[in-house]
């Protein structure tokens, strides 16, 4: 009967206004104080809705609010597309870091917000358009019976669509003005770098994130150093509670870093020009910081590539192609300004006393197919033409360049090839023929001129 009166409070209360995110919970709480404390021990209370992947959601169950509706005021709209859509864990545990991945011991936390099914992303944006009020809105059977499946389908997600928009100006507004008064004095809903990650989703090319971000920085300070592990010597052998508040505070500031390259990437001209540069330069550090045993002991909760997709830097970088869901190694499109920028940092990366070699495999895993190997070829051209210990060509890939855009990689490493010391000189004659395979095959046929050169 309570969740059912606030479909009237849409229109002209002041039931469902706030000014800053935890207005919301405190409102909640105070309306649902024992469905709320159930919901935090993980029962779904009865007559009320399990929902997945949408904002209280999870596999944790929760419950359902109704709305929002399209017809109601703008500000109760805003109040229950962020009761939807923001991450669970700052709604149940408001005076915690709402990235944690553990409470109460054993209990563990997928924060979830709304996953798209087509890049397979846990975002903001896709929940406040796609998700929010799906439920409350969905077209009844009448309704498809009437004017058909297709049609009712297709205006219920027009809905969804129209009520997402008709939000995000006062959620920015809401953003904009509650981290300017307050900046990073908030925990859970209120956490600044939560809500510069909900923003940087919802408008990444808005000149004012750029400068919430820059302003906020020194407050959140993503080049501090981490919490020290208890255990360091423990590997493969530590316990969760050795890592757990290093990694916490970690995947906070992957959240911060994730926001900050949406900035920079939609909206350069609201940053300096070394900004790229830097911000590659601390996902670098990150993933450093995270490339040790304990993760891959606990990777299933702080591996950043693995479950933790809602604060994933990488993803920003490498989209997943349309139509994928599950976690995949994808190629993306780094090109132009973004590729330069990647191929210096992984050449200041080299120069640093002991860079783990997996930091590199997560640019190149991230990185379209050319960047591995032309990466080397950029080493090998400047620092005394060895290959370089963290990676080596893809012979295989390389191979078949002879007549694309990438044709000059597959030339530059065969104009190298009379200047190379004699390991290296006969390493790249032994990919590029697949152990003389090639040579052998070819004796009889007209084979490519690179590999009659080269097979001689």
């Amino acid at each position: 009967m309570r969740a059912n009166g606030l479909i009237f409070a849409g229109f002209g209360s002041s039931l469902l206004t706030f000014e800053k995110p935890s207005d919301i919970i405190a409102k909640v709480s105070a309306w649902f104080p024992k469905e709320l404390d159930k919901t935090r021990q993980g029962y779904t209370p009865p007559g009320f809705q399990k929902r997945f992947n949408l904002g209280m959601g999870s596999n944790m169950g929760g419950f359902y609010l109704f709305g929002p509706y399209e017809n109601w005021e703008s500000e109760p709209k805003a109040f229950l597309s962020l009761w939807n859509c923001m991450p669970q864990n700052a709604w149940l545990w408001p005076d915690q870091n709402p990235f944690l991945r553990f409470q109460n011991d054993d209990f563990v936390i997928f924060p979830v917000a709304s996953q798209d099914p087509g890049s397979g992303d846990i975002d903001f944006n896709f929940c406040l358009h796609k998700s929010n009020g799906h439920t409350s809105n969905y077209p009844s059977q009448k309704q498809m019976r009437k004017i058909g499946e297709s049609v009712a389908y297709a205006s219920f997600r027009e809905r969804l669509q129209r009520m997402g928009e008709s939000v995000v100006p006062l959620l920015r507004d809401k953003f904009a003005s509650f981290l300017g008064n307050y900046r990073c004095r908030g925990t859970g809903p209120d956490d600044c770098v939560l809500i510069l990650r909900l923003w940087a989703s919802m408008m990444p090319s808005d000149t004012g994130l750029a400068e919430m971000i820059q302003s906020l920085e020194t407050d959140v300070a993503p080049d501090s150093p981490l919490p020290e592990l208890l255990n360091p010597k423990a590997g493969w052998y530590s316990n969760r509670e050795d890592g757990q508040d290093r990694f916490n505070t970690g995947l906070r500031r992957a959240a911060f870093l994730r926001a900050k390259l949406q900035s920079i990437l939609n909206a350069p001209q609201a940053w300096s020009a070394d900004a790229l540069a830097s911000a590659l330069r601390q996902l670098s550090d990150l993933q450093q910081a995270f490339s040790v045993p304990f993760v891959k002991r606990w990777e299933r909760f702080y591996e950043l590539d693995y479950r933790n997709e809602h604060v994933n830097p990488w993803r920003v970088l490498a989209p997943k192609p349309e139509g994928t869901v599950k976690v995949i190694k994808s190629k993306s499109k780094i090109t132009g300004e973004l590729k330069t920028a990647v191929l210096a940092e992984l050449d200041s990366l080299s120069e640093e006393k002991n860079p783990a070699c997996e930091v590199f495999e997560k640019w190149f895993e991230h990185g379209e197919e050319s960047l591995r190997t032309e990466y080397v070829l950029w080493q090998m051209r400047r620092s005394n033409k060895y290959i370089p210990k963290c990676a080596t060509p893809d012979f295989e890939w390389l191979r078949q360049q002879t007549d694309t855009e990438f044709r000059y990689v597959l030339y530059g490493y065969l104009a190298l090839l009379d200047y190379l010391p004699v390991p290296e000189q006969n390493a790249l004659i032994h990919g590029l023929t697949d152990s003389g395979r090639l040579c052998a095959e070819n004796v009889k046929t007209d084979s490519v001129n690179w590999l009659q050169q080269i097979c001689k």
